[in-house]
């Protein structure tokens, strides 16, 4: 209440000063000329991230109805995910059918528990499976692959990460284009957690197994343009010239729990997701940003780490899924 008495006090000297300011100014007030972009083309560009194959707490059958239509009412036309079962493959399937939602799928065969320090190696040898998983659902459900999550967090006890991704990165791409169902799908290339820069020229330019960068972008309780420039620069690193896909970004929200986190309130995150969006629409380096995530998968005093959700482990929404 303190806080709206003091804006509502501010603001009329404010606007003022600034009306004065334009009618005194000898230079146009505007002299940049923007370009208008449709209303279509930013929701196209929006996507959100969930673990459709997981089956526990609120990702059981019953949770995910309850999800499945939050995204639907959130309005979002893409969703990124991994599928590594059946559930994943009816859950696709169904979002498609029902609700027209089309799936950017990663191609990633570690245990579906997540986290850039799994400490499984990436198996080759699956990726036929994987991708014949993901063709159950219709190609036509399918937007896009991606490729590993966050694989170079393993650099601590795996120094031959970057060889591992590459040559993983290699069979995925040559086995997805020599599908004529799918070859024309593209493919973004793998997260790098914590956008080490060392970590992107470990990589280097793997353009010719890409067909979209990949960036992964979290500003801790930062604005939502907080150095977004070098970030991007250092993607290219991997991809030059090609669009780049933000494949997670977002705020957590465990003010309660700040211990592990740098989160920010609930009324700061309806306030900052838009605008985080925004920032990446209005560069044109960028073609499509997808918000993590759809739900709180934990309960927030049990792992305040993981409060992401546009809804909260109860399914209540947070301010920001209206926002959104």
């Amino acid at each position: 209440m303190k806080n709206e008495v003091r804006v509502r006090g501010v603001l009329p000297s404010v606007v003022m000063v600034a009306a004065v300011s334009l009618f005194a100014s000898a230079e146009p007030a505007f002299s940049e000329v923007v370009e208008a972009r449709k209303a279509y083309d930013f929701v196209d560009s929006l996507g959100v991230a969930t673990h459709i194959s997981r089956k526990n707490g609120v990702m059981n059958d019953e949770g995910w109805a309850i999800i499945g239509d939050a995204i639907a009412e959130a309005g979002f036309r893409y969703v990124r995910a991994t599928i590594t079962n059946g559930i994943g493959v009816e859950r696709v399937r169904d979002m498609y059918e029902t609700h027209g939602i089309r799936f950017n799928l990663k191609i990633d065969t570690r245990p579906l528990f997540g986290g850039g320090g799994q400490a499984a190696a990436l198996d080759q040898a699956r990726i036929d499976e994987m991708i014949a998983m993901t063709k159950e659902v219709g190609v036509d459900a399918i937007l896009s692959y991606e490729g590993p999550n966050e694989y170079n967090a393993q650099k601590d006890y795996n120094p031959d990460w970057a060889g591992q991704l590459r040559s993983f990165m290699g069979r995925m791409y040559d086995r997805l284009k020599a599908d004529p169902e799918i070859a024309g799908k593209p493919v973004v290339a793998p997260s790098i957690w914590r956008r080490k820069t060392a970590d992107y020229q470990a990589m280097g330019d793997i353009s010719n197994l890409t067909d979209k960068g990949g960036l992964h972008n979290y500003n801790g309780a930062r604005l939502p343009s907080h150095a977004l420039e070098r970030r991007i620069e250092d993607a290219q690193i991997m991809t030059g010239d090609q669009p780049i896909w933000v494949t997670e970004f977002g705020y957590n929200t465990s003010v309660d729990y700040p211990e592990k986190e740098y989160p920010i309130t609930e009324y700061s995150h309806a306030k900052y997701l838009p605008r985080y969006a925004a920032e990446f629409f209005i560069r044109p380096e960028v073609e499509k940003a997808f918000n993590y995530q759809i739900i709180d998968e934990w309960p927030m005093a049990e792992k305040p780490d993981k409060a992401w959700g546009l809804l909260r482990n109860d399914f209540s929404k947070r301010p920001a899924f209206y926002a959104i």
